[in-house]
């Protein structure tokens, strides 16, 4: 009998975020509960026409989120022959690119400072502009490691990410798996489990590499991570972590590193 069958998942995506996911693991017997552990709201001025022209003219585009895609980028209406490049953080990401037609020209796993790194060395960034619009509270080092090595960058908030007001979150720990979406979403649900200490731990699963990077930083090293960020393989992954939750099977490894 699958893993699943009569298992409590709670899915931490924000708001509208893969319903597919949900109807999936209901097929396979489980029991979905869907409380967003963050909230994206876009800031007033995300789409202000000097942001949009500013992108259109830029030589790449920093994206380093599906908020930024959704929120921002899939209302810049750049000619297709002129696009910037684009560098993309994840695979959640790169996908959610792609099905807005702006697939990414080069994509990186480990983070905002390691896509940097990866541009400095295999790219010309000396004199070039990057548009980066991005969550208020993103960290500066990505920026900062470009500035560094000669590029200008234009960072334009687009989107912050809070959690939500009012909301009860110890459904979580009493959940039998946690499927967590990004490192915002790691960081509130890591401040959960410290506020609740002598609550059971649910089996834990990354959404990718990114993700797993977060919960590892987190002190979480017990988890499964997704192969891909797609729903059949978000299910796969769970069914791989509540398997490995049971008292005869092994331990769910982290990812890679």
């Amino acid at each position: 009998m699958s893993a699943l069958v009569g298992a409590t998942v709670w899915l931490s995506h924000a708001r509208g975020g893969t319903p597919e996911l949900a109807d999936m693991l209901r097929a396979r017997g489980a029991v979905v509960l869907r409380q967003p552990l963050i909230e994206i709201h876009p800031l007033a001025d995300a789409r202000h026409p000097t942001a949009l022209r500013q992108c259109c003219d830029a030589d790449w585009l920093l994206i380093t989120s599906r908020h930024a895609v959704r929120h921002f980028l899939q209302h810049v209406t750049c000619d297709a022959a002129a696009r910037p490049k684009v560098a993309a953080v994840g695979a959640a990401t790169a996908q959610c690119l792609r099905d807005h037609r702006w697939p990414a020209n080069t994509t990186g796993d480990d983070g905002g400072i390691a896509l940097a790194q990866h541009l400095c060395a295999h790219f010309d960034v000396a004199g070039k502009t990057f548009f980066y619009p991005c969550s208020q509270h993103s960290a500066h080092s990505m920026a900062q490691h470009l500035r560094d090595n000669g590029a200008r960058v234009i960072r334009h908030p687009v989107y912050t990410a809070l959690p939500p007001r009012d909301a009860d979150f110890t459904a979580a720990l009493r959940s039998d798996a946690v499927v967590l979406c990004s490192g915002t979403a790691v960081a509130h649900f890591a401040q959960l489990r410290d506020a609740h200490p002598h609550a059971p731990t649910p089996a834990i699963v990354a959404i990718g590499t990114f993700t797993a990077r977060a919960l590892r930083a987190a002190g979480i090293h017990r988890f499964a991570t997704a192969q891909t960020p797609t729903p059949a393989d978000m299910v796969a992954a769970t069914a791989q972590a509540l398997g490995a939750a049971s008292p005869t099977a092994p331990t769910v490894p982290g990812g890679p590193s």
